[in-house]
Order: structure tokens, then C-alpha cells, then sequence
């Protein structure tokens, strides 16, 4: 996958329009943050404006194409030091745990409004993926930037005079307010249990989230879905379709058989609170489940096969996730213990569904209404931070991950749209080119009709990358077995790409997705039956 560069002009043009959504031919700060926060970097207007103003020639408060273009030069749309390479890795690299994931390459191209389909992002990892991890080291990222048509030269050449320009919150003042105990009379600790370490300290931000909370609940608190401490919005966050103008989630509602036998499960096995319904039909009742509703509507169910636990399901949080499993027994209820869930950064090539009491899973039970509607009781509380907080609170955050700067986030940004463009073009290629005759055939024979050369030793590591890749739902391997996909390294040479190849031609135009297994009552491992769809385009 090699890329063209287009002309200068075309390049940036096509970065530029990312930026202006507007269409109105100018950058404006808020434009400008919305791609920040794509990135994972928070900023206020205040910030954007200072990093704005250097290019902004007229002093309207906006980039017009003319100063962009003149801010980037002639060498900018096609060249990047190996610092900005390690920037726009850590800007990929979400979680910063070290290797970018298909799922990070998701996530990256949703926030630039990058769309493309899943079988795109596959072409992207299996092409990089040269040691067979089913992820991207720095140095595939590498070979991946370079072939989109940009050129690495020494992080000592400096191609701009520009400092770097933090883009982190600044720090807010404490707010004083009036109390009717003296301060000295408190034991802190002892009030502020939840939010007090080990040493007696606070953290700033609990404290003033759990000011922020009890604003809300007396009913101080903004009505502004942003500045609401209950809800997950990030301010400032871009508002797509009817972004605009929703608040939060109100109801789930699910068609149930008889609502007078699911009224009594959701109300006596899991605990939810019956509140009132308008009168507007014969059969139905609402519950809340403590943060939003829960409809059951008289008419034809429609739930999953209950085979596995790739299912659609009603997710309700616990404050004490050991007592579940002993709860459902008394009562009676056959639940299912998922264990594929990790509680955040997992270590590179590493898996989850080995045991149920592992450290690093959330805890999951899973078990049905009486139409056969999934009910999961988690801990998932624990991924909190690590879904909804800054970048700042990553682990990795601290290891020298370093801010962009003002040309850095126009670079990144056409890096993501190169990737994106490519992408769809590759698509379209492989399609053309696939050799769905080729189906089930010997990796050898496969290996001569594409012009591979076999090796006579199978490289360990990579063969362990492939092997753990079979727990991976959905991963191209599952659709091989330990001894086949020993066979296909074997043929390809050692030569992951090349791998992936023949595994894509031997399954034609289908995919293997091996459920996750689980523990039945907590205790006995099932693994699931696999099954085949068509391949995603």
C-alpha cells in the first residue's frame, strides 16, 4: 500500500476541510478543539486561541486556507521528524499501552469522521502486522506512515521554530464556600472515606466531583447535559446529527410474552422498582432501574439463540459483584460467568478467558428474563476511569508522552485521512482480486499460486502470536486450527502479510467467529459452539 502524494495544494486542502466543518473556509477555535479532543488532548478556547493566533493573519479569531497553507510550506504535507512519529504513535495509540489495536484505529477514525468498514480495517492490520500480534508496534506504524507517502527525516532536523504548545486543562482554583462546621472540627478522613487515600489526601478532582455530585442532586447543578457531573458528556465534545439537541438515555423498552410473569422477574429476582405507567393500552409496566427505565410492552419477543454470550443484553451495575452468584443460587436463576472482559490496558498478546478469578477481568453473571432477554449484574464500574477519564490519567501518561503542537495536529489529521482514503481504494482492489476458488485448499498450494517461498523452520514467536490470536473473537486465525496455522506460517515463509494472505484465500468469503467461553454457575467452563458469517466489506 503505497500512496501518491498529492499536490501540496490538494493535500492540505483535503486536511483543511476536516477542520473547517462549516464549510465556511476558515478555521475557528472551537473547529480546532473538536479535532483535539478526537485526538484524546483537552483544551479550552482560551488555549486554541494563543495557538491560533500566530497564523491567524487578519486577527478575526479564525485560520483562513491561505495562512494554513503558508504555516504548513512546501515539505510539511509530506515529511515528519521520527519526534512526531512517536507523537502521532501515542495520539493512535489511545490507551497508551504501547500498540495500536484495531479498535484504536476505530476510534481514531470516527473522531476525524473518517468512516470505513471493518474488512478495511482488517486490510490495514494484516498488511502492518508483521510479527502476527494482531496489533501495531511503533515500528510497524512506522512502515505504515511512510507508505501512506510520508518521508521520516532525524528528529534533530527541525522542520518548524514552533514550540511545543501544552494543550492540557489549566489548573482551576479551589472555590471557597460557607459551612456551618468549622473546618478544624471535621475529621476529614473519616467524612470523606470514599475519596481519602491510604496517606490521608485528597485528590482535587474527586473532591470537586463529589461537590459537583451533590450540587446535582440538590438541585444546583447546571441542566446542560455538559456541565452535568452524572452524565459521561466531554465539554466542549462535537455534536453529530442530533447531537445538538439530546440529553441522556430515558427507557429501554422490550416486547415480553406474558408482562405479568417478566413484571414479577424484574422486580423479585432483579431487584428493579416498579413505577407508574400512563393508561394507554391493556398489558405493560415500568420499572426504573435507578439511572434510566425499563419498559416491558406486551407483543412478540425477540431474543438471542443463548448458545453463547455474544447477545444483546440489559447491563446493571453492582456495588458488591461476590454476592451475586450466591444471590441467583438461592433464588434458583442458571447464570452464566463471562470472563473476557479485561479491566482496562491489557499486556501485548495477552488473554482473558482462561479463568474465572483472574485479577485483571471484570466480573460478569449473565442469565435470562423468562422470554429469553439477557440480564448481565457486573463490576464494570472498574472501567470508569479508564473508558470515560483523560489521557492524563493513563498509566502510560507519565512516560514521556508528549503534547502536539499546533502544525503536529494538522499533520496527524492527514495522516488519518490519508489512511482513511487508502483504505477504501484497497478495498475495492481486493475485491476484484480475491480467489474465492481457492477456498479450504492446502496453504502450500495456495502458497505456490501466489509466488510465496515455503520455509523449512517455523518461526516460534510468530506462531505464538498466531496461536494466541485464536481466543481473539472474530480474529482471521479462527478460521484455522494450532496444526493448520503452523502449516500456513510454514508456507508463507515466516512472513506474516503473506500469512494473513493465505488465510484470507483459504476462507474464502466467509469468517470463523469463536464465541468467548464462559464459566456455567460460576464454576464449569463452556466454550461455544463457532459459527461463520459472510466477511465484513
Amino acid at each position: 500500500m503505497i500512496v501518491e502524494p498529492a499536490s501540496d495544494v490538494q493535500s492540505w486542502r483535503n486536511i483543511f476541510d476536516i477542520f473547517d466543518k462549516d464549510k465556511s473556509g476558515a478555521i475557528s477555535p472551537l473547529e480546532f478543539q473538536k479535532i483535539l479532543q478526537a485526538f484524546g488532548q483537552r483544551s479550552t478556547i482560551e488555549e486554541i486561541e494563543a495557538m491560533l493566533e500566530s497564523v491567524d493573519t487578519d486577527k478575526n479569531g479564525d485560520v483562513s486556507f491561505s495562512a494554513f497553507e503558508h504555516l504548513m510550506g512546501s515539505d510539511a504535507a509530506h515529511e515528519i521528524t521520527r519526534a512526531q512519529l512517536k507523537k502521532f504513535f501515542d495520539t493512535f495509540d489511545v490507551d497508551l499501552s504501547g500498540y495500536i489495536t484495531t479498535a484504536e484505529l476505530r476510534h481514531m477514525m470516527t473522531g476525524l469522521d473518517q468512516h470505513i468498514g471493518d474488512g478495511e480495517i482488517d486490510e490495514v492490520m494484516n498488511r502492518y502486522d508483521t510479527d502476527g500480534s494482531g496489533q501495531l508496534t511503533i515500528n510497524e506504524f512506522e512502515d505504515l506512515v511512510e507508505d501512506l507517502g510520508f518521508k521520516l527525516i532525524s528528529s534533530e532536523e527541525d522542520m518548524h521554530d514552533e514550540a511545543p504548545v501544552e494543550v492540557s486543562m489549566p489548573k482551576r482554583e479551589a472555590e471557597s464556600r460557607d459551612d456551618v462546621v468549622a473546618l478544624e472540627q471535621v475529621d476529614w478522613k473519616q467524612e470523606l472515606g470514599p475519596i481519602v487515600d491510604e496517606h490521608g489526601k485528597v485528590r482535587m478532582s474527586d473532591l470537586r466531583r463529589a461537590v459537583e455530585l451533590l450540587g446535582v442532586e440538590k438541585g444546583l447543578g447546571s441542566l446542560h447535559p455538559e456541565s452535568n457531573p452524572a452524565l459521561h458528556w466531554q465539554k466542549g465534545r462535537e455534536k453529530r446529527g442530533l447531537g445538538e439537541v439530546i440529553y441522556k438515555a430515558n427507557h429501554l423498552a422490550i416486547t415480553v410474552s406474558d408482562v405479568g410473569q417478566s413484571a414479577a422477574f424484574y422486580s423479585n429476582v432483579v431487584g428493579f422498582q416498579q413505577i407508574r405507567r400512563p393508561d394507554f393500552d391493556r398489558h405493560g409496566a415500568w420499572f426504573t432501574m435507578g439511572n434510566m427505565e425499563l419498559h416491558l410492552i406486551k407483543g412478540v419477543p425477540v431474543v438471542h439463540s443463548g448458545e453463547d454470550l455474544i447477545v444483546g443484553h440489559i447491563s446493571i451495575e453492582t456495588h458488591d459483584i461476590d454476592r451475586v452468584p450466591r444471590i441467583l443460587k438461592e433464588l434458583g436463576v442458571p447464570f452464566r460467568q463471562n470472563v473476557s472482559v479485561p479491566k482496562g490496558v491489557m499486556a501485548k498478546g495477552s488473554a482473558t478467558n482462561d479463568t474465572n478469578d483472574g485479577a485483571c477481568i471484570v466480573k460478569q453473571y449473565f442469565f435470562t428474563d423468562p422470554d429469553g432477554y439477557y440480564v448481565e449484574v457486573c463490576n464494570c464500574d472498574v472501567l470508569t476511569q479508564y473508558c470515560l477519564g483523560s489521557r492524563e490519567d493513563l498509566a502510560g501518561y507519565g512516560e514521556g508522552v508528549q503534547p502536539l503542537t499546533l502544525v503536529d495536529t494538522f499533520v496527524c489529521a492527514n495522516i488519518g485521512k490519508r489512511l482513511a482514503t487508502e483504505c477504501k481504494s484497497q478495498s475495492a482492489r481486493k475485491k476484484q482480486d480475491q480467489c474465492i476458488s481457492l477456498k479450504g485448499v492446502c496453504p502450500y498450494k495456495i502458497a505456490r499460486r501466489l509466488g510465496y517461498t515455503p520455509a523449512t523452520v517455523v518461526d516460534q514467536e510468530k506462531l505464538s502470536n498466531l496461536l494466541v490470536r485464536l481466543t481473539v473473537y472474530g480474529d482471521i486465525c479462527q478460521n484455522e486450527t494450532p496444526e493448520s496455522l503452523e502449516k500456513v506460517l510454514l508456507a508463507s515463509g515466516n512472513n506474516l502479510p503473506d500469512a494473513i494472505a493465505i488465510m484470507q484465500q483459504r476462507a474464502g468469503g466467509e469468517q470463523a467467529y469463536c464465541p468467548p467461553a464462559f464459566f456455567v454457575e460460576g464454576t464449569e467452563k463452556y466454550v461455544p459452539r463457532t459459527f461463520k458469517m459472510p466477511k465484513a466489506a
